[in-house]
């Protein structure tokens, strides 16, 4: 079941920890142990899971415990995860309002309905907010005291909201239309992209939105950042987002805090695409001092994405221990969700090798098995661990049968075919036979290009430090501005 193990890969530390305080007793755990153990959905999975825990019931039963199980995770996130998160706030709070009403208790419907639209409120959610006010609409016929006055101020709020509502779809719908873009599974070439793209972000140039609407600025910038780099104008976004960031990172803009430090997360991501190093070195100087003394709830929003850019940031400026500290710090976070934690995971091996640490390196891959056993099927720890033994052992003896391992497992996946392509590029190097350096992606398009295989075997055949090649290309792109 696809949607149940992309649900239970999802949970974070933190939520791990809640459901195993708050779980359904039962044979379900060991379909839930099963899935977050393994690092991708297979038939093979479901089958091994059946014959093992499941075999003297029928598949149809076995079907019906694996909802169990989605119902019992969902259960505990909506009861017990994130409570202090806006959104999660919010349909607690609307659902009780929605049973009240549905009792006809209008005037504790009423109460339940006020607080889930500052919750609603507090999370951006116009959508959320406007079925909070209809809520309170029906409610408040239903009261013992019901109020013309107040329905009437309902619905004025309501067409505020929806006049909000539409301009979030809008942004929404643009941003989706990019983000499909840039995957461009369709083969689109550079122009027809641009030319795209272009009619994609007209609508969000010609929407009007004030400036205290915070929430839609945000979304317009989301929309801008996507749109300048599939054209290539990532410098123009830049200049466009310092420019708010000056007006409203301020304590006098009426921005709230929490949003200041999102902004300024999304301000340091865009100073490292094009190399603002002057403003990365003093915004990162100023808030490694800030970090510690901020609230929790601020901590817990900012923290996990700035400690990532930081951390690459310094990589890239020669100093690659503040860069491990940074990322060792991510990996004590909190709440950080499956996907971050891998990535920052890998940064940190990638960091390894390009610092030449290979021993380091094999012992934290290690260590991390021991901890996460299911990461041992992730295939970009096939490439790493490869090249960690070559730094060892240049000969490539255990590198050699390393590779014919991994060889062996991927040929059994379908989506193993790149990264057996690596593994043969390695192969032929190690057996000093032609090859034809070419950049070779090896990490996810949306993760910092920070392991290059080409490179790697461009330094190893020059006799040249590989950290070097890997940073020239920043800089390349170091500038003022």
């Amino acid at each position: 079941m696809q949607i149940l193990f992309d649900l239970v890969q999802s949970l974070s530390r933190e939520e791990k920890r809640l459901y195993q305080l708050h779980k359904r007793e039962g044979r379900i755990q060991h379909i839930y142990e099963a899935y977050l153990k393994a690092l991708r959905f297979t038939k093979a999975l479901d089958q091994d899971t059946y014959q093992e825990h499941f075999s003297d019931v029928s598949r149809a039963f076995y079907s019906m415990q694996k909802r169990a199980l989605m119902d019992n995770i969902l259960t505990v996130l909506l009861e017990y995860s994130n409570n202090q998160h806006p959104g999660y706030q919010f349909n607690r709070l609307y659902g009780r309002a929605k049973v009240l009403l549905e009792r006809r208790m209008g005037e504790a419907a009423v109460q339940y309905g006020e607080e889930a639209l500052e919750r609603a409120h507090a999370a951006s959610a116009a959508e959320a907010a406007m079925g909070a006010v209809r809520l309170q609409q029906q409610a408040l016929v239903l009261s013992k005291n019901p109020s013309l006055k107040l329905y009437e101020q309902l619905t004025q709020l309501e067409a505020e909201l929806a006049e909000r509502s539409e301009k979030q779809k809008v942004l929404e719908r643009c941003l989706n239309l990019l983000t499909l873009l840039r995957i461009n599974t369709d083969g689109d070439d550079a122009e027809q992209i641009a030319e795209k793209a272009t009619a994609f972000i007209q609508p969000v140039h010609d929407m009007a939105m004030a400036e205290d609407q915070y929430e839609l600025q945000m979304g317009r910038l989301a929309c801008l950042e996507l749109y300048h780099d599939l054209v290539g104008k990532a410098e123009s976004y830049h200049r466009t987002l310092s420019a708010y960031v000056a007006k409203h990172v301020t304590p006098t803009s009426g921005l709230p805090r929490l949003q200041q430090y999102e902004l300024i997360n999304r301000h340091l991501k865009s100073g490292l695409a094009v190399g603002d190093f002057l403003m990365l070195t003093g915004a990162i100087y100023r808030l490694n001092k800030e970090a510690d003394s901020l609230p929790e709830s601020i901590q817990a929003a900012f923290l996990p994405d700035y400690l990532e850019v930081s951390a690459l940031f310094y990589f890239y400026e020669n100093d690659i221990p503040s860069a491990l500290a940074q990322l060792a710090k991510a990996q004590q976070l909190m709440g950080v969700d499956h996907a971050q934690q891998l990535r920052v995971l890998f940064y940190r091996f990638a960091i390894l090798l390009a610092a030449n640490l290979p021993t380091q390196g094999l012992e934290e891959i290690e260590n991390c098995l021991q901890r996460v056993p299911e990461l041992a099927d992730n295939g970009l720890l096939y490439v790493l661990e490869v090249l960690f033994h070559l730094d060892l052992d240049p000969t490539g003896t255990e590198a050699t049968l390393l590779i014919e391992r991994h060889r062996n497992t991927l040929r059994k996946r379908k989506s193993g075919r790149h990264l057996l392509e690596i593994l043969a590029t390695i192969e032929q190097f190690v057996e000093k036979r032609k090859y034809r350096p070419k950049p070779i992606q090896v990490f996810p398009s949306d993760w910092e290009d920070i392991l290059r295989i080409d490179l790697w075997l461009q330094a190893k055949a020059q006799g040249s430090f590989y950290y070097n090649l890997l940073t020239q290309r920043w800089h390349a792109r170091r500038k003022v501005f």
